[in-house]
C-alpha cells in the first residue's frame, strides 16, 4: 500500500476533519460518518455483528471530538464525546476514502 504524506489536517471537533495530502488533494470527514467508520477492532467486530459502532451516533445523536493527536507518520487517533478513542485512523485509509468519495 502506497504511503500518503499529509501537508495538513484541520480538526473542527463539532464538525469535521479536512486532510490535505502531499499530492494537493484535500479530504473532508464529516464526523458522524467517520466515528462509525472507525477501524479500531472493538468497532469493527460491532460492525461484524451488524451492529453500529456507536449507537448514539447510529440514532442521530451528536458526536464531537474531544482530542486528537497524531500517531506517529502512521495516522490521526481520535477522542470522541462518546467516550471511545481506540481508533487510529491511518492516512492510507483516509486517503482510499477520499478516493472513494
Amino acid at each position: 500500500m502506497a504511503r500518503h504524506d499529509i501537508t495538513s489536517v484541520e480538526v473542527d471537533r463539532t464538525s469535521h476533519v479536512e486532510v490535505e495530502f502531499e499530492d494537493g488533494v484535500t479530504a473532508r470527514f464529516e464526523l458522524a460518518p467517520l466515528r462509525l467508520a472507525c477501524p479500531c477492532a472493538e468497532c469493527n467486530a460491532r460492525r461484524q455483528r451488524d451492529e453500529p459502532a456507536s449507537a448514539a451516533v447510529a440514532d442521530g445523536g451528536p458526536i464531537s471530538i474531544v482530542d486528537a493527536e497524531f500517531s506517529g507518520n502512521w495516522g490521526l487517533r481520535l477522542d470522541w464525546s462518546d467516550g471511545h478513542s481506540t481508533g487510529i485512523y491511518a492516512w492510507t485509509t483516509l486517503r482510499r476514502w477520499a478516493d472513494e468519495s
